[in-house]
């Protein structure tokens, strides 16, 4: 079987990452991923350092007459079983080469705010039952909708044995708290959230770092917000990092306090680095964490809420090793690449009627 997966992408992000997830895994099963794609990118350069097959279209807006026509040219001559969209200029994309090949294809939603361009493919994939509800909100038919979870590698027997070494990499010292944040420089990422939270927090040992690219607008704002409050010395700017399971491992509580989220790759690598969690109640959020279960949910932007579910956790190591177990059992038992890859190959062979 080969698959054409369509993803416009310059940056790195959570569909980007559940991508090549999804390509490494249908390939063990003797698929073969083509992807087509912008050169210079994170997913270009994994899928070369990979050795799959890839092809450059620029998909330029919505309404690219060359690059639908290519997409359409190249999923002929590779004989491509079906064709899978990422994202909405991707599902766009995929609808429209699936009608001029005559190759069935589907695309996968992966937020709860963009719910255009999904009509041209056979089926849709959620990637959560809040954006299965937001597209049928959205007026798609139920039965054209399959929730298929996200799920990542566990990497945790490799990562979890380095926790003293990535601790004094960080300069976290034995008797300091460490949360993290981690995700674009964005607001919906809540970054000011938790930044205002610590501000509050009476415990005084709390080191607050926040990973991603920082040099956005919404960074440079992040970064006045901090000095302004005085916390240069208790929050640290990591940038962009690429093995966060080793970085996680260092951590003692892990932060999700977005303003929006589908179902954030981000929290299941904490859950399966068996961190103690407090995430605000949005979108596909209490899918993964039961408040006060495996972990604290809190209602979104109520900063002295969170701040009160910080002080907790951090003069309570039962409660953080609590959360923590319990947030890695759900995992492992829901979230785990195997799963995502085996229900996708079963909605595959179901498409193109195998």
């Amino acid at each position: 079987m080969k698959i054409l997966y369509i993803l416009h992408s310059h940056t790195l992000g959570g569909a980007e990452k559940h991508l090549i997830t999804l390509m490494d895994g249908v390939s063990k099963y003797g698929i073969t991923p083509i992807y087509a794609g912008q050169t210079n990118s994170w997913l270009h350069k994994e899928v070369q350092k990979r050795g799959y097959r890839f092809y450059n279209v620029p998909m330029h807006g919505f309404y690219d007459i060359v690059s639908m026509t290519k997409l359409a040219m190249i999923a002929k001559k590779e004989r491509v079983h079906l064709i899978h969209g990422h994202l909405t200029r991707g599902a766009f994309y995929a609808g429209i080469t699936s009608k001029l090949s005559r190759i069935p294809s589907i695309a996968t939603a992966h937020s709860t705010n963009a719910g255009k361009h999904f009509g041209h493919v056979k089926h849709i994939i959620a990637v959560s039952e809040a954006v299965k509800k937001f597209l049928i909100q959205k007026g798609y038919s139920y039965t054209n909708i399959t929730k298929i979870y996200n799920g990542i590698e566990d990497q945790y027997e490799n990562s979890f044995t380095k926790r003293a070494e990535n601790r004094e990499l960080f300069e976290i010292k034995d008797d300091e708290i460490a949360l993290c944040v981690i995700g674009r420089f964005l607001k919906d990422k809540g970054q000011d959230i938790a930044i205002n939270a610590l501000k509050q927090c009476k415990s005084k040992n709390l080191k607050l770092f926040l990973i991603g690219y920082d040099q956005t607008e919404w960074g440079k704002n992040i970064h006045k917000i901090v000095n302004e409050l005085n916390l240069s010395s208790k929050v640290i700017f990591t940038g962009q990092k690429d093995d966060i399971p080793a970085l996680l491992s260092a951590m003692d509580i892990y932060l999700m306090p977005s303003r929006r989220e589908a179902f954030p790759l981000a929290l299941l690598e904490a859950c399966s680095m068996q961190k103690a969690i407090i995430a605000s109640n949005v979108g596909g959020i209490p899918e993964i964490i039961e408040n006060d279960n495996n972990g604290y949910l809190f209602e979104c932007e109520n900063i002295n809420e969170l701040a009160k579910a910080i002080d907790i956790l951090a003069n309570d190591k039962y409660k953080r090793k609590k959360f923590g177990d319990l947030a890695r059992e759900k995992f492992i038992e829901n979230f785990t690449s195997e799963q995502m890859i085996k229900n996708t190959i079963n909605l595959y062979q179901k498409i193109i009627g195998i």
